[in-house]
């Protein structure tokens, strides 16, 4: 099989030291990227996406339509599948795309300030502009069809990194420097998704099954406390 794609992003880094000297240190990092891409070529054996598991496809490669979108049944307001083409029935006529699984924008920002020995030092990560299929809920519920329903919003803001250390001052000749410090990771995540995790890539790199949120672990909130000596 075999395709094209067009392909389109930006990239933005800005590191920088705010304050620096003998008593205060401050600095500040972003990075943010844009992608947009489209499929413009694509075989018909790669259309339908992947089959994740009982028969479930949740991908289309279609021209015209960004990578891997999501690709479903529309429901009305009481959760009924609608029939599209007013055949009477419900088929795959009835399918349309029903989101985007590429954010549109995702990137990190920080800070590290350090004043006296001690070090705080913050990370936030996010991701906006893509939606993800909630097939946990989907497969609880009993269902084996992708439907509007089961798709929602993957925008998320993470505090993903905060620590705090401090280096002990020593004046030995076998230990030239010692550091302690707690650091907790994963500590809040702000998203209207409603299954375990927003940042979710169940099936690795693979472009034929983006967003698909199936049998995932949420992500783990812990507290790390370290001591580091050097000799």
């Amino acid at each position: 099989s075999s395709g094209s794609l067009f392909n389109k992003g930006f990239e933005f880094d800005f590191d920088a030291t705010v304050i620096k000297n003998h008593i205060l240190s401050w600095s500040l990092f972003v990075n943010l990227a844009t992608n947009i891409n489209r499929v413009t070529d694509i075989s018909s054996a790669d259309m339908a996406g992947k089959n994740i598991g009982r028969n479930i496809y949740v991908n289309v490669m279609s021209r015209g339509r960004s990578v891997s979108s999501l690709y479903g049944y529309l429901d009305d307001e009481n959760g009924k599948v609608r029939d599209l083409n007013s055949d009477g029935e419900i088929t795959s006529a009835d399918k349309v795309v029903l989101g985007n699984t590429i954010p549109l924008v995702s990137g990190a920002f920080g800070s590290t300030l350090s004043t006296y020995g001690f070090t705080l030092d913050v990370l936030f990560d996010g991701a906006s502009g893509h939606n993800i299929a909630n097939l946990n809920k989907l497969i609880a519920q009993g269902k084996n069809k992708l439907s509007s329903s089961y798709v929602e919003k993957g925008d998320f803001m993470r505090l993903a990194r905060l620590s705090l250390s401090y280096d002990i001052p020593l004046k030995t000749q076998k230990v030239k420097n010692l550091k302690v410090s707690v650091s907790g990771l994963n500590l809040f995540t702000a998203s209207k998704y409603k299954g375990w995790n927003p940042d979710v890539n169940c099936f690795g790199n693979s472009v034929l099954s983006n967003g698909a949120d199936y049998g995932s672990y949420p992500t783990v909130r812990s507290i790390v406390l370290g001591l580091r000596a050097n000799f």
